[in-house]
């Protein structure tokens, strides 16, 4: 379990995708805060540290992980939002973000607005039934809120603190990002379609403050 909040950035250093293994060395000055076996969120994709060293860690990823996010693009040289995972007694200054990915969007565009970055991002179809007008979503595993829905586009907006700390810094039109919806929106979508009697609703999550 992750909150949303990165907490360092890395660099892809090796991407090596056989047939059969996949495996990333990513390199961070912040190594430290990863030990062998701990999980880690890579792009708010949960990974498990299988090797490191003061100034890299490895991890494996499955071929279906690679398939369905946005590591199938990732290049050597590119940096990477890192978190590790959630302990009990740690503030939760997001949302809670499991590190698994619904899908992936697509940058639209970027635009300056007075003191923060508006992005614009288009995802399938199949997933904007679970967005929310002020809902949280996390974006590359970075947490953040919905400022404004169209169809399949919604629009999220950064503070100068989280653009200039993430690897939202480097993001042009066209980059592909990972998306992990709300899991408690999802929830209350999916009570309201098969379990239409549940007391758990949208309604119900927004009056007392859960989304």
């Amino acid at each position: 379990m992750f909150t949303g909040l990165v907490q360092a950035l890395g660099k892809v250093i090796k991407k090596q995708f056989g047939s059969n293994q996949a495996k990333l060395r990513i390199g961070t000055n912040n190594a430290e805060l990863f030990q062998l076996g701990d999980s880690i969120a890579v792009n708010g994709i949960c990974l498990t540290v299988s090797a490191k060293s003061k100034d890299w860690f490895e991890t494996d990823v499955m071929p279906k992980t690679i398939a369905s996010t946005n590591l199938q693009a990732i290049k050597p040289g590119e940096m990477v939002n890192l978190e590790p995972a959630l302990r009990v007694g740690d503030a939760l200054g997001g949302h809670f973000v499991t590190g698994h990915v619904d899908g992936v969007g697509r940058i639209e565009s970027i635009a300056k607005d007075h003191n923060a970055f508006l992005l614009q991002i288009s995802i399938e179809p199949s997933l904007s039934r679970y967005l929310l007008p002020k809902g949280s979503i996390a974006i590359d595993g970075v947490s953040l809120t919905l400022q404004k829905l169209a169809g399949n586009k919604f629009w999220v907006s950064l503070i100068p603190h989280t653009y200039f700390n993430t690897r939202f810094q480097y993001f042009k039109s066209g980059d592909l990002v990972n998306v992990e919806l709300d899991m408690l929106a999802k929830q209350a979508f999916e009570n309201a379609v098969t379990r239409p009697t549940s007391k758990i609703s949208i309604e119900f999550l927004q009056k007392h403050g859960f989304i």
